[in-house]
């Protein structure tokens, strides 16, 4: 179904290329961080409990198709992917391998 937005609660489909700039945006959004993640190996982490009310409301108030782990997971390796050359050159100054190969 690439190539259409599908309005599941509205019951419609507007082909891309109609899709406004802000309608584009969001779906560029969604595609990048409300993407399923699957992995056998979890891991628990602490986070402030207002940034997780706020997370847990951008799910919410949106009704994203997606888990918090997911995407939480989704915007820290968009992150770690933006970042990653200026990491791994910081990091080489203190160690031999690379850091991060995503």
């Amino acid at each position: 179904m690439s190539g259409c937005i599908d309005h599941r609660e509205e019951e419609w489909i507007l082909p891309k290329e109609l899709l406004t700039d802000s309608e584009e945006e969001w779906t560029t959004y969604q595609e990048r961080f409300f993407k399923p993640r699957k992995s056998q190996h979890k891991s628990g982490f602490s986070i402030d409990t207002d940034t997780l009310t706020m997370l847990r409301n951008v799910i919410g108030d949106t009704k994203a198709k997606t888990t918090l782990t997911a995407y939480i997971e989704n915007i820290l390796l968009e992150h770690l992917k933006e970042h990653q050359a200026l990491l791994n050159k910081t990091a080489a100054q203190y160690k031999r391998n690379q850091t991060l190969n995503l």
